[in-house]
């Protein structure tokens, strides 16, 4: 017949243990020491379960319980008594050898119990469960470089069942309800975990969810029943999320940090005595004593130039290292240089129909550039296809024809299920994966394609080449 050796757990740190390690290393203590029936009746609900302190009685059970009590022949309880404290010295042993070395004597002089040997060991790495210690849910954090999406929604749903109400117990605010079963993870529950998991790996996740769901989750559907699929996708959702964002970023589309940007415009041409007071602070009408108040305006004149949202350009100054606008180039020679006075700013040639920007332009004048406030439409000129232009090395793009900005189109998904009760979904990608279309160099060449700067960012099919 084949055998299997169980080996104990192995050594407990002295600190640093997080609540899925603890629960491990009990279960593996456990089943290590239920595989001998001498041992097996210390755990919990064994005969002997509760002894006494070394320090109170050094024999530590003085009477027999469970299976003893019924021996035919009562003469050897002595000898019954004095074989369990043998045993429990062993067992004690064996646990003391699987805590750290602080927790040693503990174990073997101060412990009564299993149970009081864990709730001291919970106590000391601060992995309480009840009480006040349910919040500390909160200090649970999601990272990417350390754990998976799931490994990270095992550690949530494990603190939240480690606090589920047991038999027997009262709850007071249900005007002191004693329970007469244990709390159990209903549906609801255990969607709103999977709920709460997915906010605290990103914000975004769960509007994006909604909406890549809304067609597939009929009324009869729990969160739940998609689980490992939402799970196994959470990488891709938060590559598509990010791509939404930076494309947001530059096309001036719905984003939290524009909009922020936008409020603080729209309050800076308010009049002063229209803005609403604040608490603590003053009311309409009165100017409040801030210095330097034309002076916190903002303009990026490469960002403008290059028909950007004008939220945009006066989210940041010129020179700015955050400016989407401005090549690895210009950032080292900004770290190298650290002045500004090389800029130049001749006016650029606008694209044929494009309207003037004179909110912009008066902006521009304002910070001291040479446009008066109009752009004169007289001097639109068409770029010459048999034009040469090269790439100048220098700071400033200003002063060459450049290629204006080019929308990113998504990649095209196809969702189709390989089941009839739409359980198991498939994502197809319809095209290559591209943001953007591509000709290679050679092709310009042989064409007389001009080859004009753009400062945008496109990802390839891979996901990752930039």
């Amino acid at each position: 017949m084949a055998t299997i050796k169980v080996y104990p757990p192995s050594q407990l740190p002295d600190r640093g243990v997080s609540e899925t390690q603890f629960k491990i290393w009990i279960e593996e203590l456990e089943v290590y020491l239920s595989q001998v029936d001498r041992y097996e009746v210390f755990l919990e609900e064994g005969a002997y379960s509760t002894w006494d302190s070394q320090e109170n009685k050094p024999d530590r059970i003085t009477a027999v319980k469970g299976e003893d009590l019924t021996q035919p022949d009562r003469t050897k309880d002595a000898a019954n008594i004095k074989r369990r404290c043998r045993d429990l010295r062993t067992v004690l042993s064996i646990v003391g050898k699987c805590v750290s070395q602080g927790h040693y004597e503990a174990v073997i002089r101060h412990s009564t119990s299993m149970q009081w040997i864990f709730d001291m060991l919970r106590c000391d790495y601060d992995i309480q469960q009840k009480g006040i210690h349910f919040l500390n849910i909160l200090d649970l954090k999601y990272d990417s470089s350390k754990m998976t999406p799931i490994a990270f929604y095992n550690q949530y749903r494990t603190m939240i069942t480690n606090n589920l109400s047991r038999k027997e117990e009262v709850i007071k605010f249900k005007n002191n309800l004693r329970l007469t079963e244990d709390e159990r993870m209903t549906p609801m529950l255990e969607d709103m975990v999977l709920l709460n998991v997915l906010k605290d790996i990103d914000p975004r996740l769960p509007s994006h969810i909604r909406t890549h769901y809304t067609l597939k989750m009929s009324k009869t559907d729990k969160l739940m029943d998609f689980k490992n699929d939402i799970m196994t996708n959470i990488p891709k959702f938060l590559q598509e999320l990010d791509k939404e964002e930076h494309l947001g970023l530059i096309t001036g589309g719905p984003d939290s940090q524009l909009k922020w940007m936008r409020q603080q415009n729209q309050k800076r041409q308010m009049p002063w005595q229209d803005r609403k007071p604040q608490a603590g602070g003053q009311t309409g009408g009165q100017k409040p004593a801030a210095f330097g108040y034309q002076n916190q305006k903002m303009y990026c004149r490469l960002c403008h130039k290059s028909n950007l949202p004008r939220a945009v350009y006066t989210s940041h100054n010129l020179g700015d290292k955050k400016c989407a606008q401005l090549s690895s180039q210009d950032r080292q020679k900004l770290e190298q240089t650290f002045r500004m006075a090389s800029i130049n700013t001749p006016q650029d040639d606008l694209i044929p129909g494009e309207q003037p920007d004179k909110e912009g332009n008066n902006l521009a004048k304002e910070f001291g550039y040479g446009d008066c406030g109009e752009l004169d439409d007289s001097s639109i000129q068409v770029i010459s296809k048999t034009q040469d232009h090269q790439i100048s090395p220098e700071f400033s793009r200003c002063n060459i024809p450049k290629l204006g900005y080019i929308r990113p189109v998504p990649t095209q998904i196809l969702t189709v299920f390989i089941e009839e009760n739409n359980k198991t979904p498939v994502h197809i990608d319809v095209d290559s994966g591209a943001t953007l279309n591509y000709v290679r160099e050679k092709e310009t060449l042989k064409y007389g394609f001009n080859i004009l700067p753009n400062g945008q960012l496109s990802t390839l099919g891979d996901g990752v080449t930039t």
